[in-house]
């Protein structure tokens, strides 16, 4: 039978000492890849809940403008000249609302990009937790080996 020397023993320990400094700091990693998820998917969260408000009040403008144009066509008897007044000042607003309507649509298509690049954040945010989670597990499972051997050599 062949016994351990206290070299073999200390290289073990300090074999056992260098694994559970390298799981800690895998715990710290995937800790604040964690945070970084939070936050990731708060601030996507909020840009959705901002970019949903801003397409819903320039659906109330449009659905204003949509009423208070109907109104006014629907209106008879008035004098062809006002009509035509009416008509050109409704085409100005109609024009700025198209105007409007485009940019706020650009808005959004930029928007929708800047989600769509903190959803791959997101995505890989998580596939770097999930691969720090398996480095933890590695890692783990080389410290119960370790201390098998451990118990083995002790024992």
């Amino acid at each position: 039978m062949t016994y351990a020397t206290q070299e073999d023993l200390n290289t073990l320990a300090n074999l056992v000492g260098t694994a559970a400094r390298a799981a800690e700091s895998a715990n710290r990693a995937a800790e604040r890849v964690c945070d970084r998820v939070d936050d990731l998917a708060s601030e996507l969260r909020a840009n959705t809940a901002a970019t949903q408000q801003r397409i819903d009040q320039s659906d109330e403008r449009l659905s204003a403008f949509v009423a208070e144009s109907q109104r006014l066509f629907t209106k008879i008897g008035e004098p062809a000249a006002q009509n035509q007044a009416r008509l050109d000042r409704l085409d100005g607003v109609f024009s700025a609302l198209v105007k409007s309507n485009d940019l706020q649509q650009q808005r959004i298509e930029i928007q929708q990009q800047q989600l769509g690049t903190q959803q791959q954040q997101l995505d890989n945010q998580q596939q770097r937790l999930a691969e720090a989670e398996e480095t933890l597990k590695s890692v783990n499972a080389a410290v119960e080996r370790l201390d098998a051997i451990i118990d083995r050599l002790v024992g």
